[in-house]
């Protein structure tokens, strides 16, 4: 998911998943009910985010654009997309990164 350094107080990060199921690329188009990421804070709390489509969905990617105030404090980090509609309810495989902290 997060592949370049990411540090406190940045804006504009992109956090991007593709959603595989066996190794193919899951077509999440017809999801609409909920699509977010679940994230697990280094003091243990944890916060959920909407994504949106990069496209339409067909491709099985979804992102999240982060705010100001986001990223708000440093160390581990743990990201899971989740998905769901009225029937189902899907969780990706749960990515770790490290936010990095600030001189100033």
């Amino acid at each position: 998911m997060p592949q370049d350094e990411i540090h406190v107080s940045d804006i504009g990060t992109v956090i991007l998943a593709t959603i595989y199921d066996a190794g193919a690329v899951v077509d999440i188009s017809s999801v609409l009910a909920k699509k977010e990421f679940i994230f697990l804070k280094p003091d243990d709390t944890t916060t959920s985010q909407n994504t949106v489509f990069t496209t339409d969905g067909s491709d099985g990617k979804m992102q999240y654009t982060a705010v100001d105030g986001f990223w708000d404090s440093a160390g581990k980090w743990k990201v899971q997309a989740r998905l769901s509609d009225a029937t189902t309810e899907f969780h990706s495989t749960i990515a770790e990164f490290v936010v990095y902290g600030n001189i100033i």
